[in-house]
């Protein structure tokens, strides 16, 4: 049935023992032309929401008898079902989907372990005195210092293998960020997007070569994105009373792999937040003014600005995104 093909047409060729049959099919029309490209945005947009806020197939073909569709449920479901191989193969030999998770987890992943191996450093050297301040780009120094102070032999061995560990750990960090800034240039979404201040070429590559991000043009507003990544605060309603409280860092981890939202997403919703932080230090650099970051800073701890600037910048993503136009800041 779904090759279109006739019984007698297929036995012929299975008792004829060609190898690539060759035969003529009609071009016949579909009741679902009209409405293929509706379905297949609907498509898009369910794909990136979780198992129970999903639509079903029944439910997509009811909507589409509500706008005038008269084919069956199996066209539906044909058409769902070849859209699904599409993007699978899509996905699989563009690179599209595979880029995000493989790389930047990648680099979150060797991240980490720097942060281990600083970490460890630290805790060793702090035995025999030798401090410095925190943060990785504070290791040298610390590295430094314990050259100068006579340790054990088997202290420093120990030491010397962390701090290799630590430099080539640095080193794959730098060449895998290399590439996907790369990436980044050579995208034309992703050179849109880091027009906006405090998004570079990591969340932005994150957020333009991820074929999970379903099309802007099915979110009504802004924040509606910004829901869909995540940034936007916990509700504690009830009573016909609306109470929001604090954005969480409810699915930063994907647990057993049991949320395909957050499995999607967890990466994206943790990325506006260093941008933001570096908006914010530049900001205080400055002299004062009436902007609405700096009113902020001085009514609000900076980690909190931040994240209510993290926010801001998601629901900023959705206009370059939706108008394929560089981000322009509208004085005044």
């Amino acid at each position: 049935r779904r090759t279109g093909l006739s019984r007698n047409t297929v036995k012929k060729h299975l008792n004829a023992g060609t190898i690539e049959p060759k035969f003529a099919i009609s071009d016949r029309p579909s009741k679902l032309d009209a409405f293929a490209e509706k379905l297949a945005g609907w498509l898009k947009s369910e794909a990136g929401k979780s198992r129970k806020q999903r639509r079903t197939l029944k439910q997509l073909h009811a909507d589409l008898v509500a706008l005038g569709f008269s084919g069956s449920y199996g066209r539906v479901a044909a058409f769902a079902r070849d859209w699904r191989a599409d993007r699978q193969r899509e996905q699989q030999t563009t690179g599209r989907g595979t880029f995000v998770p493989l790389t930047h987890r990648t680099r979150d992943f060797l991240v980490r372990q720097q942060t281990r191996l600083c970490n460890a450093i630290r805790a060793h050297l702090g035995e025999f005195g030798i401090v410095a301040a925190k943060g990785v780009h504070n290791v040298g120094r610390l590295l430094s210092l314990a050259e100068e102070v006579a340790l054990p032999e088997a202290a420093r061995q120990s030491i010397l293998r962390l701090a290799d560990q630590f430099r080539d750990t640095q080193d794959r960090i730098d060449a895998i960020t290399a590439m996907i800034k790369a990436r980044a240039q050579q995208d034309t979404v992703a050179t849109r997007l880091q027009t906006i201040s405090g998004i570079g070429p990591i969340t932005a590559s994150a957020i333009a070569i991820n074929a999970s991000v379903p099309d802007v043009s099915n979110f009504r507003q802004a924040r509606d994105l910004a829901a869909w990544i995540g940034v936007t605060p916990k509700p504690h309603s009830g009573g016909g009373k609306e109470k929001l409280g604090k954005i969480t860092k409810m699915g930063n981890r994907v647990a057993n792999g049991r949320s395909n939202r957050w499995r999607n997403t967890w990466q994206l919703r943790r990325l506006p937040h260093p941008g933001a932080l570096a908006q914010i230090t530049a900001r205080s650099r400055k002299p004062s003014g009436e902007d609405w970051l700096w009113k902020m800073l001085q009514r609000k701890p900076v980690k909190l600005t931040a994240i209510a600037l993290a926010a801001r910048m998601a629901r900023t993503v959705r206009a370059p995104l939706k108008t394929g136009e560089s981000y322009r800041v509208i004085p005044g």
